[in-house]
């Protein structure tokens, strides 16, 4: 299929833009980023922007809806160490889940070997059922609490990420 590597060029050519339109966490931020498992917070840039960049292919955009991403888009994004927030979306919980696919980036060593993945899952089992999403969820924090704890909604931050199942036709 086509999809990952048009979105691989359309990734690889985003990506120029974050080191010098992000910033770089806040040393709170970057203790959420370490317990959901980000081997190299201070290497993450935010981006706060009105509108997610997205491939602007209406096809693509059809597939990703119908695999289950909301119409309006998506509000958090994650290429490599930058991570995109959509203006007003900002949360810890956010934060967190989109710090967590920095952390399957770091384990999956490229952008491209990362997509690669995370295409093939929200393809085979869709964007709610797929492994990454699935492991992003469960390592979102509620909020950072009084005297510097965190209250997680899911499991520990250093649980191993599930396996995608390989298809008989992937």
């Amino acid at each position: 299929m086509l999809l990952s590597p048009i979105v691989n060029m359309w990734a690889g050519y985003i990506s120029l833009f974050i080191p010098y339109r992000g910033r770089g966490l806040e040393s709170w931020e970057q203790e959420i980023a370490r317990r959901v498992g980000v081997q190299a917070p201070t290497r993450v840039k935010l981006i706060i922007v009105r509108a997610l960049p997205f491939p602007n292919l209406s096809w693509i955009r059809q597939l990703a809806i119908q695999r289950g991403m909301s119409r309006s888009g998506p509000i958090g994004l994650t290429l490599g160490h930058g991570i995109f927030i959509r203006e007003g979306c900002y949360s810890v919980r956010l934060l967190s889940h989109e710090c967590r696919h920095v952390y399957q980036y770091e384990l999956a060593g490229s952008v491209r070997k990362f997509l690669d993945r995370y295409i093939a899952e929200v393809l085979a089992y869709g964007y709610q059922d797929a492994p990454l999403e699935i492991d992003a969820r469960a390592h979102e924090i509620a909020n950072v609490l009084n005297g510097g704890g965190m209250d997680f909604f899911g499991a520990s931050s250093r649980q191993k990420i599930p396996e995608s199942q390989e298809s008989e036709d992937a």
